[in-house]
C-alpha cells in the first residue's frame, strides 16, 4: 500500500480481470485525467482478481488512506481529460458519465427502472437522476461506503430465495440497490461522454454526432416503424437510423463482426428477401 504525506482527494480506481495488454489510447486518456489545483490523488489498479472483490479491495485502501472521493475507471474506457472536474462539480454522492455497449447499435449504460432497458431518451449536457448504471466512470464521494455495510460490491447474490445467482448479479447493480435502499440517489451527467474499446477490434464505441441525443430527433420519424435497412459494406461503423428502425450489417471482413458475414459482390438470396 502507497503512503500520501497528505490525504488524497480522490483515488482512481482501475479493476483488471485478466493480465492483458492495455491500448496505448487507453493508456494517454488514463493519465491525462487532469485535477484541480494541488489536489493529491492516488491511483489504484487491481489485477486478476473477481470483479467484486476487486472493486472491494480498492474502495477498502480508499477508506485508509481518507480519500474523499473515488473515480472508477474500466481498462477498456476511455474517458476524457476533465472527466474527474466535470463530475466533481455536481457536488451529489454519486455521479456517472455515459459509456456505450461494444456492439451495434450501440447502447448507453445508463438505465431508469429496472429492467427495462437503457434510458437513451435524454438529449446530450443534460443532467438527470437514474436508477443504476455501468461503474466503468462513476464518481462516488466515500461517505456513501462509510454509511453501507461492506461488501459494498458483489456477484453472489440473487432478488429471490432461489434464483439463480447468474441471471442478473452483476456487481453494479448490487452496488445501487444497495445504496438505493440506503437512500443515496445516482445522477447522470450525460456531457460526460466515454468510448468503449472492443480489445479485438480495437474500435471504440460511443455517442456521435447523427445519434438521436445529439440531433433533432424528429429526422429520426423519417424512416418509420418497423423499417428495415442492409448496411452493405458496413465496415466497424453504422450509421443510426433511429430504434424503430432494423438495420442488418453485411460485411466481408469478420473482424468487424457483421450480421452476415459474405462477399458483398454476392450476397445469399435469402439474406436479401429477409432485409
Amino acid at each position: 500500500m502507497s503512503h500520501y504525506k497528505i490525504d488524497p482527494k480522490a483515488m482512481i480506481g482501475v479493476p483488471t480481470l485478466m493480465d492483458r495488454p492495455l491500448s496505448w489510447r487507453w493508456m494517454d486518456a488514463y493519465y491525462s485525467v487532469s485535477f484541480p489545483l494541488g489536489t493529491s490523488v492516488a491511483r489504484r489498479r487491481i489485477q486478476n482478481k473477481s470483479i467484486g472483490l476487486a472493486r472491494n479491495m480498492i474502495i477498502e485502501e480508499a477508506l485508509s488512506l481518507n480519500c474523499e472521493y473515488v473515480l472508477f475507471i474500466a481498462d477498456d474506457v476511455h474517458v476524457g481529460q476533465r472527466v474527474f472536474e466535470q463530475l466533481l462539480t455536481h457536488k451529489v454522492d454519486m455521479v456517472t458519465g455515459v459509456y456505450w455497449t461494444k456492439y451495434h447499435p450501440t447502447k448507453p449504460y445508463i438505465f431508469k427502472g429496472m429492467m427495462k432497458g437503457p434510458h437513451e431518451d435524454w438529449t446530450f449536457g443534460e443532467f438527470f437522476e437514474i436508477d443504476w448504471s455501468g461503474i466503468d466512470c462513476l464518481l462516488v464521494h466515500t461517505d456513501v461506503f462509510r454509511k453501507i455495510e461492506p461488501p459494498w460490491f458483489s456477484t453472489d447474490w440473487a432478488y429471490n430465495e432461489g434464483q439463480s445467482t447468474k441471471s442478473i448479479a452483476t456487481e453494479d447493480l448490487y452496488f445501487f440497490t444497495k445504496t438505493r435502499k440506503a437512500g443515496f440517489k445516482l445522477w447522470c451527467d450525460t456531457s460526460v461522454q466515454c468510448g468503449h474499446e472492443d480489445r479485438n477490434t480495437h474500435y471504440i464505441y460511443g455517442l456521435t454526432d447523427e445519434m438521436p441525443q445529439v440531433v433533432n430527433r424528429v429526422k429520426w420519424e423519417l424512416y418509420g416503424k418497423n423499417k428495415k435497412i442492409a448496411d452493405v459494406g458496413c465496415g466497424r461503423n453504422t450509421p443510426y437510423f433511429g430504434k424503430d428502425v432494423k438495420v442488418t450489417r453485411i460485411d466481408g471482413d469478420p473482424e468487424v463482426r457483421p450480421d452476415v458475414l459474405c462477399d458483398i459482390r454476392s450476397i445469399p438470396r435469402a439474406v436479401c428477401s429477409s432485409v
